[in-house]
């Protein structure tokens, strides 16, 4: 497929670029590889075959001595969204990621799979990165779904970090939190270091060893979690994406759920106004896509959402955060297809649902914090397109 021959040839490209290209004596060069996956259980088993189970759940895995990645589709998703849609944004980073660990490994062939796990991890994951900016798929990191949520959840543990020792070769201080949190500061120390780099800062690593590189990415230990801390501090994420994945192509969301989770992105911000209308379009990309949520009004005790059922309705949801559950204040049964334009117009005591310049339904409300973050919610397995959202200032 060329997108994953381009996310291949961009992450070797930013490689090459920071540490110069990797040279292999004649003779001894082994091809490598990377199998994408259509289904999941395709990817389990070929897992299984080469004897590494533990990585069923990662969704890819790079072979080392066979100098091959195996990477899942992700999200799994429907041959006909692929054809309208391309390649999910997180195939193609997870292509990216692979294939730094293999350019990687034969650029550093004694010392790589040796080196700490926080510099591997993120080192490909910076690599990852800068080979969709080079793509042109991924702009600023802060208004990228994935990247913002990784900033978020670098910021959450900032107050613990300045008291644990840098990473340094022996010391992995990143390692003790969750995994995604793990993986998000592995990322944001070396793009914090390698940054350096790339703005002039520092001379070039072309050609550096691993003792070198490991010396450049822990320099100043001594000073240099708390400036860390600080460079962590400085993000400003647009987006908290608690279940991918949403990716932002313009004024065109695409947003694609693993199956058993519905898919959910919120943006950090709420509206500033003392009314307003969420107003847009959203696209089924297939007849197997039923069910979609335009959420709003987050706080402590839940959040409302509009929600768009293709073949059937849409309808006005309160959501209990405390129960966990769902109640309906308001629905309208006239279908909707494939595609709805729709203005959400809300004040601090109703919410008014119009569809194709007809209001479809109106729901009175109370103790609403209008003022709250809103977001956008895709079915468990599904994928739509959310096109020109946008909040605006209302009079209704």
């Amino acid at each position: 497929m060329a997108e994953s021959d381009a996310a291949m040839a961009a992450t070797i490209d930013v490689l090459s670029d920071m540490f110069g290209p990797v040279t292999e004596t004649q003779g001894t060069r082994h091809p490598t590889r990377v199998t994408l996956y259509r289904r999941s259980s395709s990817y389990q088993s070929a897992i299984r075959r080469v004897g590494a189970g533990a990585f069923e759940e990662n969704l890819a895995f790079t072979d080392y001595g066979r100098r091959q990645s195996h990477v899942a589709l992700q999200p799994p998703c429907r041959q006909e969204v692929i054809r309208a849609t391309g390649l999910p944004l997180l195939t193609k980073r997870q292509i990216a990621h692979e294939v730094a660990h293999l350019w990687c490994d034969r650029r550093w062939p004694k010392d790589y799979r040796a080196a700490p796990r926080w510099l591997r991890e993120g080192l490909a994951t910076w690599a990852s990165e800068a080979a969709m900016r080079k793509l042109g798929v991924v702009d600023a990191a802060e208004n990228d779904p994935f990247l913002a949520s990784r900033m978020v959840m670098a910021q959450r543990v900032c107050d613990e970090l300045g008291a644990v020792a840098p990473p340094s070769r022996a010391h992995d201080p990143f390692a003790a939190v969750d995994r995604r949190t793990s993986y998000a500061l592995d990322w944001a120390w070396c793009r914090w270091r390698l940054d350096v780099v790339r703005s002039g800062g520092h001379a070039s690593l072309r050609n550096v060893s691993m003792d070198d590189l490991i010396a450049f990415l822990c320099r100043d230990a001594a000073v240099s979690m708390g400036q860390f801390v600080t460079y962590v501090r400085s993000f400003r994420p647009a987006w908290d994406q608690l279940a991918r994945s949403l990716e932002c192509r313009g004024d065109t969301w695409i947003q694609f759920a693993f199956p058993g989770a519905d898919a959910i992105a919120w943006r950090r911000r709420g509206p500033a106004h003392a009314a307003y209308r969420i107003e847009g379009a959203l696209g089924f990309h297939s007849e197997g896509d039923k069910r979609a949520k335009l959420l709003f009004a987050r706080d402590a005790a839940g959040c409302l959402a509009v929600v768009f059922e293709r073949g059937k309705g849409l309808a006005i949801h309160r959501f209990n955060e405390r129960s966990g559950a769902w109640v309906e204040l308001a629905r309208s049964d006239e279908p909707i297809g494939s595609r709805c334009d729709f203005e959400a117009h809300i004040t601090r005591d109703r919410v008014r649902l119009v569809a194709a310049g007809r209001t479809r339904c109106e729901a009175r409300v109370s103790d609403l914090r209008i003022s709250g973050p809103w977001g956008v919610s895709v079915e468990a397995g599904g994928a739509v397109e959310w096109r020109r959202l946008r909040v605006v200032a209302d009079r209704d």
